[in-house]
């Protein structure tokens, strides 16, 4: 009778142990994916690759960067562009008010604050969250840059022309990989804008305010909307 209670004893022992230890494992699984750096791409600068290389650049250098945040419910939202070009469905021009936007698919304040940490880690200081939370404005030196999104700064000769640029694509812990698009700022080799989005699915579609030139000088982030104060088909797409 002893000998079956101690054979009991030691199975549920011996099971409890190994659902702890397949807990602890999958634990820790879960912190090394979100610890794990994933590379963002459309990220690197292509005239990198025809450029001659000088230099690595100041890693005192002061960087401007713009961090793009990934718009909510993306399926939603297409679908809901379809329907407001449609004019046989019942939201066939019914825009949408900056409020509305910001509540169905705009970055939660979670998420923003998410990615704020992470940069305020890194040493770089926020300057400016965009009124519809999918821009981030943050500056820093290129030492804190280049640690931060885990890539080298260097100055690079074209012709007559003289830049700076990432010599790789960056990358972002796993934690916060779903919740960034892009990275403006970590070259100035090209003129270009600001955009929420470097590669959006509707790049024809821009609001004018975020059509700003974006240099060494901090993006000037500003709210928009549609015809008659509300977002209309291009402005969502573009948002």
């Amino acid at each position: 009778m002893q000998r079956n209670i101690r054979r009991n004893l030691l199975f549920v022992v011996s099971a409890v142990l190994l659902i702890g230890t397949s807990l602890i494992a999958v634990h820790l699984s879960a912190r090394a994916d979100l610890n794990q750096r994933v590379t963002l791409k459309g990220q690197f600068a292509p005239l990198v690759q025809q450029a001659h290389l000088l230099q690595a650049t100041d890693a005192n250098q002061q960087l401007n960067l713009s961090i793009g945040l990934k718009i909510r419910n993306q399926a939603d939202l297409d679908s809901l562009l379809q329907a407001m070009y449609d004019p046989q469905s019942a939201q066939y021009h019914q825009y949408l008010t900056p409020d509305q936007f910001n509540q169905l698919f705009a970055p939660t304040s979670d998420q923003v604050q998410q990615v704020v940490s992470f940069l305020q880690s890194q040493g770089l200081a926020v300057t400016g969250i965009a009124p519809n939370n999918l821009l981030i404005d943050a500056t820093g030196i290129v030492a804190q840059v280049q640690k931060a999104f885990d890539t080298q700064i260097n100055t690079y000769q074209s012709g007559n022309h003289t830049f700076y640029a990432n010599a790789t694509a960056p990358s972002i812990p796993g934690s916060i990989n779903q919740l960034i698009t892009s990275i403006s700022g970590l070259d100035n080799s090209v003129q270009y804008y600001p955009l929420y989005q470097r590669a959006h699915t509707y790049p024809q579609a821009i609001p004018a305010q975020y059509t700003q030139q974006h240099s060494t000088q901090r993006s000037q982030i500003t709210h928009f909307a549609g015809p008659g104060s509300g977002y209309g088909p291009k402005d969502l797409a573009g948002a």
